[in-house]
């Protein structure tokens, strides 16, 4: 029996994550470089300045433009109950990761005595929040990764 056209191509999780984390892995210094890149480019910046920049960032913005094309195309596996397990584990070392960061810096802000002013337009907030979602999928993808393989490594040393 011939497949379709329409059919999509299914993934096995492990491959979907690996694209997710380089995807945003991209995505994520993309939006790094457009935040430094911020104050820099106005109007009248000089065009020495612009192409080095756009050729810094334009292999990062294809990377990430290839990878959303490629895993629309296809069809990922379900997750069995060890992956979502370890994806409830990878979740919650993130939420772990992301507290003792709010921590750190609110320890630091109750010690820091300068004020320190900083001017958000809508296209600097746009990049910051992509760059914490793309940061967000990169750990997810990540440490669902580490766990997986921790897990396999376990399993392996059981059975012998």
């Amino acid at each position: 029996m011939k497949k379709s056209s329409k059919e999509k191509k299914i993934i096995s999780l492990e491959k979907f994550h690996r694209t997710k984390l380089i995807g945003s892995v991209c995505g994520f210094i993309t939006a790094l470089i457009l935040v430094i890149s911020n104050g820099i480019l106005e109007t009248d910046t000089p065009l020495w300045l612009v192409i080095p920049l756009a050729i810094m960032i334009i292999p990062f913005i294809v990377c990430f433009a290839f990878i959303i094309s490629w895993s629309a195309g296809k069809e990922i596996e379900n997750h069995d109950e060890l992956s979502m397990h370890n994806l409830n584990k990878a979740h919650s070392q993130i939420f772990a990761g992301f507290s003792g960061l709010i921590s750190v810096a609110l320890i630091i802000s109750f010690f820091w005595d300068k004020p320190v002013t900083v001017n958000i337009d809508g296209n600097l907030f746009f990049i910051f929040v992509m760059g914490l979602y793309a940061m967000y999928n990169a750990f997810e993808s990540g440490l669902f990764l580490c766990n997986e393989k921790k897990m396999s490594i376990e399993s392996g040393q059981e059975d012998e």
